[in-house]
């Protein structure tokens, strides 16, 4: 026998979820703040220099152009996954 869709949602608790709970972002307060935007251009700086220094030299090392362009996309996804992971959430 099977349940409607509205008769399940009437038998799930009508808690909400701790992201709800939380008060909304002030008119006045900006989106971006300045500590958020240099961490970014930090990041592009740091990760923009290594990339072009690691495919600058990986030809020099005897590897085809190919294995730098590779070698260089895996290391920006790698800084990438660091940045992700580095940001947190600031709950206000």
């Amino acid at each position: 026998m099977a349940v409607s869709s509205s008769v399940a949602r009437q038998l799930l608790p009508q808690a909400k979820p701790p992201s709800l709970r939380l008060c909304r972002r002030p008119q006045k307060r900006p989106v971006f703040n300045r500590i958020m935007i240099e961490g970014v251009i930090t990041s592009a700086l740091v990760t923009g220099i290594v990339a072009l220094m690691l495919f600058r030299n990986v030809p020099g090392w005897g590897y085809t152009v190919e294995h730098a362009r590779n070698s260089t996309l895996l290391l920006m996804v790698l800084f990438v996954s660091v940045h992700v992971f580095n940001c947190c959430s600031v709950t206000w």
